[in-house]
């Protein structure tokens, strides 16, 4: 047995330098490489959908994938994230979306992004947007299950952004 390199623990590992570590199959019990390779994965994944690359985005999650945008709601299926990724950004012509800092732990990756971008269509989401400018943060949290993403859980101020574009007759939260 030779040390492993890619390993994040100090003892003798099994896997060598090519580590396939996962949650369920670590090279010894005190090995966490598939918490690094968790927070890799997530990074891949917003990467994608920054450049607008959603079907290689969503081969990276489970078929039993679940998203909720919001506590209340849950979207079924990485189809139906896909579709609301698209309504979401595609409005806007060239955005930036940025990876600002991510903390992982076991089989969970929370990431907190910025986007700014300006809206290139008429309306969006029923409000006359044409070349308004939109900038946003907001925090995720991801499950990885299996090398895959299995759940999304978004958090953002909604009501910010409408601001931003003028809505001025936005109803209490």
């Amino acid at each position: 047995m030779s040390e492993n390199k890619n390993c994040c623990c100090s003892s003798s590992c099994h896997c060598g330098d090519n580590c396939q570590c996962t949650e369920d199959n670590k090279c010894c019990p005190e090995c966490t490489c598939y918490v690094r390779k968790n927070k890799e994965l997530v990074r891949k994944f917003y990467e994608l959908i920054a450049a607008r690359r959603y079907d290689e985005a969503a081969e990276l999650c489970s078929e039993d994938f679940v998203y909720y945008p919001e506590v209340h709601t849950k979207l079924k299926g990485v189809q139906a994230f896909i579709d609301l990724e698209r309504s979401n950004m595609d409005p806007f012509g060239d955005f930036k979306m940025t990876n600002q800092f991510m903390l992982a732990d076991e089989d969970r990756v929370a990431v907190y992004l910025t986007f700014e971008g300006t809206l290139q269509q008429d309306e969006w989401h029923g409000v006359p947007v044409k070349n308004k400018d939109v900038y946003m943060d907001f925090m995720c949290m991801l499950k990885v299950k299996h090398g895959k993403i299995v759940e999304k859980r978004a958090k953002y101020d909604r009501y910010d952004i409408f601001k931003q574009l003028g809505v001025t007759n936005l109803p209490l939260k």
